[in-house]
């Protein structure tokens, strides 16, 4: 798998991240790393980020674990706790860790944190393996 493909495929065709600002900046077997520069656009009607925009970025570093193994997937399943509000326009790093790789399910532990290391945000995800290889070239892959 070469991984920087990888990435710059999803962030080149990943329609929903892209609307959402969100970038992979690393891809390992494994791991991912996704980033969000949050603007005023991501706060809620209370003057906090919005949980949804912090459930993406999660959803994404998930996504781009699962993937690093190779195949397509999709979201199954998802818990996520809201630890800490943020409440001014920052960075934030979506990462995501396998837990267990199964022949169809992948889990992976996600969570939201600044450059300071303060955690926003902890889930765990689910993926399903589509069984269909991930070959960043092709113009029909979604996730």
């Amino acid at each position: 798998m070469n991984y920087n493909q990888l990435i710059n495929h999803r962030n080149a065709r990943n329609s929903y991240s892209i609307l959402s600002n969100i970038i992979t900046t690393e891809i390992r077997e494994g791991y991912a790393k996704c980033e969000l520069n949050i603007t005023e656009n991501h706060f809620n009607v209370i003057n906090v980020v919005a949980g949804g925009a912090l459930f993406t970025l999660m959803d994404s570093a998930g996504g781009a674990t699962a993937n690093s193994y190779g195949a397509r997937v999709t979201t199954l399943s998802s818990s996520v706790e809201f630890l800490n509000a943020i409440k001014e326009p920052k960075k934030v790093y979506g990462i995501g860790r396998t837990l267990k790789r199964g022949k169809n399910i992948i889990v992976v532990d996600t969570l939201v944190e600044d450059d300071q290391g303060k955690c926003y945000a902890q889930g765990t995800f689910t993926y399903f393996n589509l069984k269909a290889p991930f070959h960043p070239t092709e113009e029909n892959n979604n996730e």
